[in-house]
C-alpha cells in the first residue's frame, strides 16, 4: 500500500511538473496560425503606411533629377530683334545645381534685312531657392548661371559664319502645379518669359 502510495505521489508530481513545464513552453511557440497572420498584418499596416510618407519626403524634398522643359517668347538685345523664342532644359545633378541645353531664334526687322538668328548652347546654374507646390511651402525657383551658345548668321552675317557668345542669366519660375511653372529669365543679349514644364 505504501509503494502504491509512493508511486501515485510521484505520478502526481510529475503531472504538475508537466503542467508548469507546459505553461511556461507554449508561449514561445507562439499564437495559433490565424492569430499570427492578423498580428503579421497589423504590425506590416503601420510599415506600409509609413513606406509612402517615406516617398513623398522624397519627392518634395530632394529635388536632384528634376527635369525642367521652359520655353517661351524672347527679345533679343544685340541684333534689337522683333520676334524670337528661347527653349531650355535644366536638369540637376543635385539639390542647387543644373546643368543644361538651350535653344533661341530670333528675327530682325524688315527694315534691318529681315535676318534669323538662331543660338544654340550650353548653360549652367545655381539655384538659390527650389519650388515646392505643397500648400504653405515656397513656391519658387530662383536661380542664376552662365551659358555659352553658337551664334549662326546672326544680323547682317552670311547664315554659315558662326561665333561663340557668352552669357549670364538670372531667372525666377513660380509653381502653379506639379508639372506646371510660368517662367521669367533676363540675360545679357536677352530677355525671355514663359512657362516651364516638370518632365
Amino acid at each position: 500500500m505504501e509503494k502504491l502510495a509512493a508511486s501515485v505521489g510521484k505520478l502526481a508530481i510529475r503531472f504538475w511538473m508537466l503542467c508548469m513545464l507546459a505553461l511556461v513552453v507554449a508561449p514561445s511557440f507562439g499564437t495559433p496560425a490565424g492569430d499570427c497572420v492578423n498580428e503579421e498584418s497589423t504590425l506590416a499596416e503601420p510599415l506600409a503606411a509609413a513606406e509612402p510618407y517615406r516617398q513623398r519626403y522624397n519627392m518634395w524634398n530632394n529635388y536632384a533629377g528634376a527635369l525642367y522643359l521652359s520655353g517661351g517668347f524672347s527679345k533679343e538685345f544685340k541684333y534689337e530683334s522683333v520676334v524670337g523664342g528661347k527653349l531650355i532644359l535644366d536638369y540637376l545633378i543635385s539639390d542647387k545645381v543644373s546643368v543644361g541645353l538651350q535653344s533661341g531664334l530670333y528675327r530682325q526687322s524688315k527694315k534691318d534685312g529681315g535676318a534669323k538668328t538662331p543660338y544654340l548652347g550650353m548653360r549652367l546654374s545655381y539655384h538659390f531657392m527650389e519650388a515646392s507646390w505643397r500648400p504653405r511651402q515656397n513656391h519658387w525657383n530662383v536661380y542664376a548661371g552662365v551659358s555659352a551658345e553658337i551664334e549662326a548668321g546672326g544680323g547682317e552675317k552670311d547664315w554659315h559664319e558662326k561665333s561663340l557668345v557668352g552669357d549670364l542669366h538670372l531667372g525666377v519660375r513660380y509653381r502653379l502645379s506639379e508639372c506646371l511653372f510660368i517662367w521669367s529669365e533676363a540675360a545679357i543679349n536677352n530677355v525671355s518669359f514663359g512657362l516651364t514644364f516638370a518632365l
